[in-house]
């Protein structure tokens, strides 16, 4: 056993015998050269006993509730849905069986028969806190954090010692954004509880937050030490690694890990989707020849250009026949995925990035395709989401020189064009001066690498500062610069816009050198004052300003971006009030010369 283990086990208090059973706790705990490696054959020795007492009492549904549960500790979901099932063939008023199929769907993101599942175990028993918990839980995806607090409340009142309940109120403060009352409930849990890993989750979130980068590392292990089976901790650990203490393979392995525990876990497919996977791309085979080959690729291209322009139709038909041809080839299937995707079919959208992902694990694309399906089954129901969308969507006119800098901006869909607008307002002054300097900006499509972009071809297989695959990555800047058009159109769910971010690195390299060093004296003061807004944004002066000006031009966001992309206007006012002023004047000092 490591030393780290060893002090992550001195220093976790384990309050009740009753609690863990002590072979669990070694199972628990474990730690090698590689951090937290997973064991699931305790639980598939359970499994095997669960399905023994099944057989023996098959008119009992309690069996396999007990063996769903361990099922859905081992990742496999599938598998612990038809079991529940089964349980409610046998009995459709067991509670339990109701109320855990309705987890299983909601970690699958099926909101709607995860709903319907918690509606017939309310009416059956509205009181059963199994019950009140998946009500609650459901509630924080959609983001109803009234409703949430109520359930959460309302358990803490018939036991101040439920950690689940403390928990679940630091959650929903923490998504509020009152950190303070995050923290304070959070480590009233770990008194009660001090095992219990969703906490010291919260704490190692609340830590990155407040860019408190050891203790972050230190409550994130301290989660996976807890709760090794938690794929969200190892979500995190996975970030810790290979973000914090840039440790790739130790870090991919936490991801891999949690993948395998979860299928759907958004947070693992997000970050591999972005560029934090420790591989890089193989060639794609294509085992054809002559006349074949030759076919084939000439329907690739027809797909290609047809997906790219927006004719769904056109280019499903394309990837259909491509897929004939060769089932395994995954820029077909990526392909498929993404035309299915923009036609609102999240769920056949789903099965074809997961196909690739079949086929190749570390496939980034594929994970992106299915962070933004997921995503997107998940805002469907979001409360908090169709109530700023009910607000005035922000335009603006069509500035002079627009055209000229994004060069495909007349092939963009009217939707995109006026996020293009929008999004430039801040900065919009300098586009002459970028027309000038023969500076570009190009939106490339989801199903694209960003190094096929045309000015990007050197940057294939090659890693950002911070060691993201650039291949990966949805946006970058610099005198020709490019963002993703999926990630772009996420502006209209209230997310990161980085279509302003990326402007704002091609709009600072141009500036008046009185311009750019007020932006090095502003950062350093921000930096020794610590209000960067973020860890990112404390890196350079050149993340400093351009998170600032994505801040400047989000009047407001969705929680679900916690870190790194959740600021907005109102938050860089009151955080840096000097770079909120410096921003605000740009476009005037542009407009009058006083720049230069």
């Amino acid at each position: 056993m490591s030393n780290c283990s060893r002090t992550l086990i001195r220093r976790i208090w384990f309050p009740r015998v009753a609690r863990c059973v002590a072979a669990a706790i070694c199972f628990l705990v474990q730690v090698s050269a590689q951090e937290f490696p997973l064991d699931l054959r305790p639980l598939q020795h359970q499994s095997d006993l669960l399905r023994a007492e099944g057989r023996r009492n098959p008119k009992d549904p309690a069996p396999l509730v007990k063996l769903a549960e361990v099922q859905l500790k081992m990742g496999s979901l599938t598998e612990a849905k038809a079991t529940l099932n089964a349980a409610l063939d046998i009995r459709r008023d067991f509670v339990p069986a109701l109320s855990g199929l309705g987890q299983i769907h909601r970690r699958m993101f099926e909101y709607q028969e995860a709903l319907q599942m918690l509606n017939e175990a309310a009416a059956l028993a509205p009181r059963d806190s199994a019950v009140r918990v998946l009500a609650a839980d459901i509630a924080v995806d959609r983001m109803d954090f009234p409703g949430a607090s109520a359930l959460y409340n309302t358990l803490f009142k018939e036991n101040p010692n439920n950690p689940l309940a403390l928990s679940g109120l630091a959650l929903v403060a923490y998504w509020e954004n009152k950190f303070e009352d995050a923290d304070r409930l959070a480590r009233q849990c770990l008194k009660v509880d001090s095992i219990f890993a969703k906490a010291w989750l919260l704490m190692s979130w609340l830590h990155r937050i407040r860019q408190e980068n050891s203790d972050w590392a230190e409550c994130g292990r301290r989660a996976v030490a807890c709760d090794p089976l938690d794929d969200e901790a190892r979500a995190n650990l996975f970030n810790i690694l290979i973000r914090g203490e840039k440790k790739a393979e130790e870090g991919y392995t936490q991801a891999q890990i949690a993948l395998k525990l979860n299928p759907f876990n958004l947070t693992t497919h997000n970050y591999i989707g972005n560029g934090w996977s420790a591989h890089t791309y193989p060639n794609v085979p294509l085992p054809l020849s002559g006349g074949e080959k030759d076919h084939f690729l000439e329907i690739m291209e027809i797909a290609d250009s047809t997906l790219t322009l927006h004719d769904l139709a056109s280019a499903s038909r394309a990837y259909d026949l491509a897929l004939r041809l060769m089932p395994d080839h995954i820029p077909a299937l990526i392909g498929k995925g993404a035309s299915l995707y923009y036609m609102l079919k999240y769920d056949e959208a789903l099965e074809c990035f997961f196909m690739a992902l079949e086929r190749d694990p570390d496939y980034g694309l594929a994970h992106y395709g299915a962070a933004l399906c997921l995503l997107r089954k998940r805002d469907a129901v979001n409360v908090l989401l169709a109530e700023l969308r009910r607000s005035p969507v922000s335009d603006a006119r069509e500035p002079r020189s627009l055209r000229d800098v994004f060069t495909n901006y007349t092939k963009l869909d009217t939707e995109l064009q006026g996020i293009v607008r929008s999004s430039v307002k801040p900065l919009q002054a300098y586009l002459p001066k970028l027309k000038q300097e023969k500076v570009t900006f190009l939106i490339f499509p989801l199903h694209h690498f960003l190094w096929q972009v045309p000015f990007n071809k050197r940057i294939q297989g090659t890693r950002t500062f911070d060691g993201r695959l650039w291949d990966d990555v949805k946006g970058s800047g610099g005198k020709n610069a490019c963002a993703g058009e999926e990630w772009e159109r996420d502006v209209k769910y209230c997310r990161f816009n980085v279509l302003t971010h990326e402007f704002a690195h091609q709009v600072h390299g141009f500036l008046p050198e009185n311009l750019r060093k007020e932006i090095t004296r502003l950062y350093t003061s921000a930096k020794k004052a610590r209000k960067t807004l973020d860890f990112y944004s404390d890196a350079n002066e050149n993340e400093y300003f351009a998170v600032g000006v994505e801040a400047y031009v989000s009047e407001y966001k969705l929680p679900d971006q916690k870190i790194t992309y959740d600021h907005t206007k109102s938050e860089l006012e009151k955080v840096d009030p000097d770079l909120y002023k410096f921003i605000a004047r740009l476009n005037q000092l542009a407009a009058t010369r006083k720049a230069k």
